[in-house]
């Protein structure tokens, strides 16, 4: 709907959700080691408010497009990048998974609705992958583990790369002075 309707109605309050298909359910519950609540990855709402032209950020279409868009930071692929262990967000692999795995569904509502009350009406039976509301679910919880592990091995990665520098800074200065003479002739 939001493709094949004009730019207009891009900037529009509404409900964006986020749903896997039963493949992809498949391979998160593989990933994480454990069961998902359900086919829902996320849902948030799009206000519109305080939008202007070209800014479609807090709006229904900026919502999806954060999602989904190939060539630009999509939260969504950040955070399902933590949980299938792909790479990066922009990593091809995790792209084409999206691409086949994700449904993207875009509620556009009036203005005059109380979006806040229209989320509340409408809060799914179990809860988000992605999402925080209440406690944490096991799929939540261990997503967050998840992202501990990698942040843990980056930083160990970090720590031998210092290391072997320090060494090899370390280790220059000794070999100079064996190395040129002080008179500027090669020893």
């Amino acid at each position: 709907m939001i493709r094949d309707s004009g730019s207009a109605s891009w900037h529009r309050p509404g409900l964006v959700s986020a749903w896997v298909d039963d493949v992809g359910r498949f391979d998160l519950e593989q990933r994480l080691g454990c069961p998902m609540d359900g086919n829902l990855l996320t849902r948030r709402t799009a206000n519109a408010q305080q939008e202007h032209a070209g800014a479609a950020d807090c709006s229904l279409w900026g919502q999806a497009d954060r999602m989904l868009d190939q060539h630009a930071t999509s939260i969504l692929r950040i955070r399902l990048a933590a949980a299938l262990g792909m790479g990066f967000h922009h990593s091809p692999r995790l792209v084409e998974w999206v691409a086949d795995r994700v449904l993207v569904v875009a509620v556009p509502t009036s203005v005059s609705v109380d979006l806040v009350e229209v989320d509340r009406a409408l809060h799914p039976p179990v809860a988000a992958l992605l999402r925080t509301c209440g406690a944490p679910t096991q799929a939540q919880q261990r997503v967050v583990e998840l992202r501990a592990e990698r942040r843990a091995r980056w930083a160990a990665l970090r720590e031998q790369v210092a290391a072997r520098r320090r060494d090899r800074d370390g280790a220059l200065p000794a070999m100079l002075p064996g190395l040129v003479s002080t008179t500027g002739e090669q020893a």
